[in-house]
């Protein structure tokens, strides 16, 4: 899955600076980014939360010296990192200390400001032991990563999400080129509203905020993008992974199976799209289409009905 990413350079530098608004205050309210959202069941218990800790330690290797600000769900509070020196108890003491069956989240980001969108991110939410089992919340991993990160690497973006597919199982995900908001779902909150028209125009950009999806993600999949992460059991929702190879063909589409479930490759590389252009990434509304009977539980949630317009993008696009 070595693939270039697209539009031309100049293009994304462009959508880079537009991605980059700024509050009263300085926050970066968005940044443009190559995303992927995975959402697993548990991850307060083992083995999934020595999962979950393997992709903390590995992102933390991933982002290095620029890292500069980590938060906790232990303290609640960030913490400002200098010269690349980790404050003590770090994420990694946080999660090995958190009691098997409580919730518990790290973040870190390599933003100007603690509440700054970062196009270099990570957020791990583990859902309490109840909520899964009771109210089948999610637990999820959400990694934002800067466009040009593989541009110099033997490991391509679509390498990595297989990989941490693989390694996490989860019930489904998304990956592709995002709209990058903070991963203080607080502040998220709040911005998201800004960046709707912006994504609306541009309907290839992932829009996320996991720690509210995560409530409705097993009553549905939150939609499609470049990438569409699929586990065994919403594949055979979709009709078995004969059906999407036979409605969904090559080269157009690319089915690649992992243990435990399939990624769909909506085309050759991300797309953004532009409406203004009347440039509509066609592959994903083909792959909107073939699997919107999973996406509706999601989409009617009370949760998300703010997000309604935005998860619809692709549903009355014409051809």
């Amino acid at each position: 899955m070595t693939v270039p990413i697209t539009p031309a350079p100049d293009d994304l530098a462009a959508l880079a600076s537009a991605l980059a608004p700024t509050d009263a205050t300085g926050n970066v309210e968005a940044r443009l980014a190559l995303m992927a959202t995975f959402y697993v069941m548990g991850g307060s218990d083992a083995p999934l939360k020595g999962i979950l800790r393997e992709c903390a330690e590995e992102f933390d290797g991933m982002i290095g010296d620029q890292l500069r600000w980590i938060a906790q769900s232990a303290t609640g509070k960030w913490k400002e990192v200098k010269g690349g020196r980790r404050p003590k108890p770090g994420l990694l003491e946080a999660i090995d200390r958190a009691p098997a069956g409580s919730g518990w989240d790290v973040a870190m980001h390599a933003g100007p400001t603690r509440d700054s969108a970062s196009d270099f991110a990570c957020m791990i939410a583990a859902s309490f032991a109840w909520k899964t089992e009771r109210l089948h919340e999610a637990s999820h991993v959400t990694v934002h990563l800067p466009i040009d990160y593989f541009a110099a690497r033997s490991e391509s973006f679509g390498d990595f999400v297989m990989r941490w597919a693989t390694r996490l199982r989860p019930i489904h995900g998304y990956a592709g080129l995002g709209c990058a908001l903070s991963v203080d779902p607080r502040v998220a909150r709040s911005t998201v509203r800004n960046a709707f028209p912006f994504a609306l125009r541009h309907p290839g950009l992932e829009l996320d905020s996991p720690v509210f999806h995560s409530i409705a993600a097993w009553e549905g999949i939150k939609g499609v993008n470049w990438l569409t992460i699929l586990d065994d059991d919403w594949v055979t929702r979709a009709g078995g992974a004969d059906a999407l190879r036979a409605d969904l063909p090559a080269p157009s589409f690319t089915i690649r199976p992992y243990d435990g479930g399939l990624i769909i490759q909506a085309g050759g590389t991300p797309q953004m799209g532009d409406l203004n252009r009347r440039n509509v990434p066609m592959e994903y509304v083909s792959v909107a289409r073939r699997l919107r009977a999973l996406r509706e539980p999601f989409i009617v949630a009370p949760t998300n009905a703010e997000w309604v317009p935005w998860l619809r993008r692709f549903d009355d696009v014409a051809g």
